[in-house]
């Protein structure tokens, strides 16, 4: 193996997923991306009027999600889980 293929081997991303039910719902390797949708989807990234704004035209709208827990993961392993609310429409 030259060091071109070393390089490439060893520099694989290490992918992030969001999963719901056991399903991914979001996943990259970027390493920023679903980190900071997670911390948006548990609340952490805003005001308490703006996460009940959130979760209904994003998270429910646009991506997906429904009430429940959703689960962060890090190259196969979890670390971090969060409960998206009820809608309260």
């Amino acid at each position: 193996m030259n060091t071109d293929d070393r390089n490439i081997v060893f520099s694989k991303a290490t992918l992030d997923e969001i999963r719901q039910d056991g399903q991914t719902v979001l996943s990259s390797s970027d390493g920023v991306s679903i980190p900071m949708i997670f911390r948006n989807l548990s609340g952490k990234n805003f005001s308490r009027a703006e996460y009940l704004d959130y979760l209904k035209h994003v998270a429910y709208g646009d991506m997906g999600f429904v009430p429940g827990t959703i689960t962060l993961w890090h190259g196969g392993i979890l670390t971090a889980e969060a409960v998206l609310e009820k809608p309260a429409y």
